[in-house]
């Protein structure tokens, strides 16, 4: 299992991981974005960190309190895990349903 790094001058830990070699043609130059908790508290409001992809991904989590560290750092991975699915997987069918809830959703947001 990946855990978080340091690097040289900073003590805030860093987020990073290797894209799948399947995908790192695929990926390659987009943006990776991932929320997350501001603080230890369950619920707690989010800051939003992204990065561009090359090789890997890589990110400051922003904190070098170890327990903040821990919990930024499953958050961002699950939010890289959840990504790589998607990107393996696809754009999605959707049903007519879908794309109606999706339209009344879109529709309200105006």
């Amino acid at each position: 299992m990946a855990k978080p790094t340091t690097r040289k001058g900073t003590a805030n830990a860093q987020f990073k991981r290797r894209v799948p070699l399947h995908l790192v043609d695929k990926l390659k130059g987009q943006r990776f974005a991932a929320d997350l908790p501001t603080d230890l508290t369950p619920f707690s409001e989010t800051i939003r960190v992204s990065c561009v992809i090359h090789d890997h991904v890589k990110f400051s989590l922003r904190t070098a309190d170890p327990r903040l560290v821990q919990i930024r750092d499953d958050a961002a991975s699950t939010a890289y895990a959840t990504f790589l699915h998607a990107a393996e997987r696809g754009p999605a069918d959707l049903t007519h349903r879908e794309l109606t809830a999706l339209q009344g959703l879109a529709v309200d947001c105006h």
